[in-house]
């Protein structure tokens, strides 16, 4: 989320040095280095409006971006809030890394987790006295094996999939008809063309009889999500998108 408010907060700042604010808008957004789809919406919105008279617009500009602000902060707090209250009590569940997913085991602490990750993420849960299965094949078996239900990150969602780090796909594959599969997510991470900016995960020939797993980013089908955990509440594939949309109505 920082990465977020760190882009809002030098728009903002670009907006205030510079006289035409269209053009302030444009230099700020050339700026920005990875591709997110909280930022492409927050943008998006900045952009759709009539034309304006200079100082209406550049008032305009100040209000969106604040708008932003808080509705991304507002949106991490109640997602995590709801990631907690709905995770059921004395259980097992499997999670792959994600920063949303940190905050909201913090208040969770009676929720048994094994973490399917070897980032910093699970050394930093290590500490809190929680399960940790390193990342692995064998560990995404055992995983999903030893789990109530599995709960994995989100970087983007599009009009058929979930777009999610390398591990997911693999895990809500086994996870299919045994346990529940959620994604926890912000609705603004909703963006339908979201999947032309990342590359899919996939095996790479390096030599005869030699395949490589080349870890980029996992395509979830909406078929295999279960559930999509969110500051809106928890809902399918589908709803999602009809609540996102319903909910942010001056970005869709």
């Amino acid at each position: 989320m920082q990465h977020i408010l760190d882009a809002l907060r030098a728009i903002d700042e670009q907006v205030h040095r510079e006289r035409d604010s269209h053009q302030a808008l444009l230099t700020a957004t050339a700026k920005l280095r990875d591709y997110d789809p909280v930022l492409v919406n927050l943008v998006r919105s900045f952009k759709a409006v009539p034309p304006l008279s200079e100082r209406t617009y550049r008032e305009h500009l100040f209000s969106r971006i604040q708008k932003g602000r808080s509705a991304v902060s507002l949106a991490w707090a109640n997602a995590a809030e709801n990631i907690a209250a709905k995770l059921p009590r004395n259980s097992t569940i499997g999670v792959l890394g994600g920063n949303l997913i940190a905050l909201a085991l913090t208040k969770s602490k009676k929720t048994i987790v094994n973490v399917f990750d070897n980032s910093l993420f699970a050394k930093e849960l290590s500490k809190q006295h929680v399960s940790v299965v390193k990342y692995s094949a064998p560990a995404a078996a055992t995983l999903v094996a030893t789990s109530d239900a599995l709960l994995l990150p989100s970087i983007a969602i599009d009009d058929s999939r979930v777009i999610s780090f390398p591990g997911a796909l693999t895990l809500a594959q086994l996870a299919q008809g045994h346990i529940p599969v959620y994604f926890v997510a912000i609705a603004l991470q909703y963006e339908p063309n979201a999947f032309r900016a990342f590359t899919p995960s996939k095996f790479a020939n390096r030599g005869q009889h030699v395949q490589e797993y080349v870890a980029q980013h996992d395509f979830i089908p909406a078929n295999l999500i279960d559930g999509i955990i969110t500051e809106l509440g928890i809902f399918s594939h589908k709803r999602f998108i009809e609540e996102t949309k319903a909910h942010y109505p001056w970005i869709y």
